[in-house]
């Protein structure tokens, strides 16, 4: 069955009507299989079943077919040593109908961490990688973020940052992020020993240098700190 949104109104807030041709593929449970050419060339921008995502791609085909999203921020752990990197990986998804050159740029509360330009294709989504280095950051809990500068003509913004909670930077040797280094610490280290990055047994806070293995360098670490706290 194929129709023209035209002749079939879709809502949008009362405000913007999509007028792509959309072709329905097939009629299920999870809703309506949709190949959507948005801008009548004869190419298939977007293949999808209805549901969310429809509401955004509609959106965006229907207002100013600009919009970038931060889908969201993840981090190589969630305590690591004052001194130590820490990578902040940020997804980024392209719904309009035009490829976008933009910058994502990243923070650690207020301060900037570092800055990528990045071109993305129509309908496509890409991870960057960002390094924070820790050195003279004081110890504590600490917020970050992403961000997406809006690209010419889009006015959906309120999606072009993420945030992934809070990191602990703490004394050297704390794994659980209590400020302590002691048995507990080793313990946790010790179960995941030997293991390596993407392994079922790696616990990437047990990571102590962050170098993708646990292994002695992690334990040697906490042996030298252990008994140390802050404050």
């Amino acid at each position: 069955m194929s129709f023209n949104a035209t002749e079939i109104p879709v809502s949008l807030g009362a405000v913007h009507q999509f007028t792509a041709n959309w072709t329905a593929l097939s009629q299920g449970e999870e809703g309506v299989a949709i190949e959507v050419d948005s801008d009548g060339d004869g190419i298939i921008e977007y293949d999808f079943t209805s549901g969310s995502e429809l509401n955004r791609i509609e959106y965006a085909a229907a207002t100013t077919q600009h919009d970038i999203e931060i889908t969201g921020i993840t981090t190589s752990k969630s305590v690591t040593g004052q001194g130590y990197n820490l990578l902040i990986n940020a997804t980024i998804i392209n719904y309009g109908v035009y490829a976008e050159t933009f910058d994502v740029t990243s923070y650690v509360n207020t301060t900037l961490i570092a800055s990528q330009t990045i071109v993305l294709a129509s309908g496509s989504f890409t991870t960057i990688t960002f390094t924070w280095n820790t050195t003279g950051f004081a110890k504590g809990n600490y917020t970050l973020w992403s961000y997406a500068e809006p690209v010419q003509g889009e006015t959906y913004t309120s999606d072009n940052n993420s945030t992934d909670g809070w990191v602990t930077v703490t004394i050297l040797g704390d794994v659980n992020g209590d400020f302590k280094c002691e048995g507990k610490d080793i313990a946790i280290i010790a179960k995941a020993y030997g293991s390596l990055i993407g392994q079922p047994a790696y616990v990437p806070n047990a990571d102590v240098n962050d170098d993708g293995k646990i292994d002695g360098k992690d334990m040697a670490v906490a042996a030298k700190y252990y008994g140390t706290h802050y404050p």
